[in-house]
């Protein structure tokens, strides 16, 4: 088996994933199907961290601190994030989501984490601790 093979079976999988997902967010009735893609992939960034800030969401995104700003204002405007003050120093700001946007947040990695599920079930417990090996490898 040659790389493009795997790259193939790869996109075919990650294909697939993408299609459940936009099949399950459709049926979902949630006040901000609106995020776009773009949106959502930083908002998740956001939610990996803890205490976020501008400085430690551009590290994490791997963009520059005036993208960041421009991605924090225009979540910001949509009402998906707010800033609160560091309680120990007044000139940095976490970023906090809204009731709406962790709903939502919360909900996504339910079906995601579902579908996986799914999709591993057909895998031996060896054969997904083989694979968990390998993605370890290539990360």
């Amino acid at each position: 088996m040659d790389n493009l093979t795997v790259y193939d079976d790869m996109c075919q999988f990650i294909e697939q994933i993408e299609k459940l997902l936009i099949k399950e967010k459709i049926s979902e009735k949630s006040e901000s199907k609106g995020v776009t893609k773009s949106e959502e992939h930083y908002l998740a960034i956001l939610a990996s961290l803890d205490n976020p800030t501008f400085t430690s969401f551009s590290k994490k995104a791997g963009i520059t601190r005036p993208a960041a700003t421009q991605i924090i204002g225009k979540f910001i405007e949509k009402g998906y994030v707010i800033k609160v003050n560091n309680p120990d120093d007044k000139r940095e700001y976490f970023l906090r989501f809204n009731d709406c946007i962790s709903e939502y947040l919360e909900k996504r990695d339910e079906i995601f984490a579902n579908i996986l599920n799914d999709k591993f079930s057909v895998l031996s417990k060896k054969e997904l601790r083989d694979f968990s090996k390998i993605l370890k490898k290539l990360i």
